[in-house]
């Protein structure tokens, strides 16, 4: 129906996103040489004022992460995020 036609353009659409992503820092490696970490912190420092568009349901799952069972004395949905971060940082560093 419709709600899989819109899933569908939002495929194609972060499809194209990524691909202009990669196009531009190609562009820009060839330009100005490889920097991986300076390009890695503009990738995500960009990012982050797209979240303020967010903030009310970044509020809302963090008081119902904060509301999670415990484990060790830690909401079990904060330590999910952070097992994720460092996984992410560790495959990351590896590349």
């Amino acid at each position: 129906g419709a709600s899989s036609a819109f899933g569908v353009v939002l495929l194609i659409v972060a499809l194209l996103l990524s691909a202009t992503l990669g196009q531009m820092q190609q562009w820009g490696y060839q330009r100005y040489g490889r920097a991986p970490s300076e390009s890695m912190f503009y990738s995500h420092a960009l990012s982050l004022p797209l979240f303020v568009l967010l903030s009310a349901d970044v509020s809302t799952h963090a008081a119902l992460w904060s509301a999670s069972e415990r484990v060790a004395g830690v909401p079990i949905m904060w330590a999910y995020a952070a097992a994720n971060v460092l996984t992410q940082y560790v495959c990351i560093r590896g590349v």
